[in-house]
């Protein structure tokens, strides 16, 4: 005699299959270089390196406006570049060398070493930093935009944190004491501003805070445990903070 019960039966439909998972994002470092040009004076100007691209989003406008946010900071020190040297004979080079010094789901924060070769002095070779939302393609395109605090108050609050994670805690080893990052350098770009897996990576050439272009490029990175009431929440909910540590079962 059969047991009594209820059958459960699960039809398939062999026409209705799950969409595939999307693509996932690309980050790639792609060729940058413009062709010689003329400058003012008589002069030649060209750009040779590389610049970090996105690809892959299911809106290619997403990508769009990522890749022009990631380009936007050389373009800026470029057109500063020119205006400089547009007075003054000789051939000129741009040269870009990029570090992606975070990945997470949601952001994407680039450091730009760049510099310029040619009959120049020193301070031409300076850091430009960008962190961009991989999910919406808003950029934080200056220093001051990932920071909740206005920016007067800002340069008070974030310069003595800086200043503590340098070497020898000065902005510059070989002249006295100075001034300390101004709330102009944070909005111009001129002190670059990454995210880093730990913390902000600071990075400023001496010649920006008014040292000699002799004290080179500077930077200290500042844990994110410093500088957490300052980075908006948006930003801070994005980063690898707190850090979460997984003690073994015993």
């Amino acid at each position: 005699m059969a047991g009594g019960g209820a059958a459960v039966y699960v039809t398939s439909h062999p026409g209705k299959r799950k969409p595939p998972p999307p693509a996932p994002i690309a980050i790639r470092l792609a060729a940058l270089s413009e062709p010689r040009s003329a400058l003012p004076a008589g002069g030649t100007w060209a750009v040779d390196g590389q610049v970090v691209t996105v690809s892959g989003h299911k809106d290619p406008a997403v990508d769009t406006t990522l890749n022009a946010a990631l380009r936007a900071p050389l373009d800026q020190r470029w057109t500063e570049v020119r205006s400089l040297l547009g007075g003054q004979p000789g051939a000129y080079t741009g040269t870009v060398r990029p570090t992606i010094l975070l990945r997470v789901p949601k952001l994407l924060s680039v450091r730009y070493d760049v510099d310029v070769q040619g009959q120049v002095g020193t301070g031409w070779d300076q850091a430009r930093a960008v962190t961009v939302d991989l999910d919406t393609g808003t950029a934080y395109a200056r220093p001051v935009d990932l920071f909740r605090t206005p920016s007067p108050a800002l340069s008070s609050a974030l310069s003595p944190k800086v200043l503590a994670h340098l070497p020898g805690h000065r902005w510059c080893p070989r002249e006295p004491a100075g001034p300390g990052i101004t709330a102009r350098q944070l909005t111009s770009g001129e002190v670059a501003v990454a995210l880093t897996p730990s913390g902000i990576r600071v990075s400023y050439q001496g010649a920006a805070l008014g040292y000699s272009g002799a004290c080179g490029n500077r930077g200290a990175d500042v844990p994110y445990g410093e500088v957490a009431s300052l980075l908006k929440p948006q930003v801070m909910a994005a980063v690898p903070y707190p850090v979460t540590s997984v003690r073994p079962t015993p």
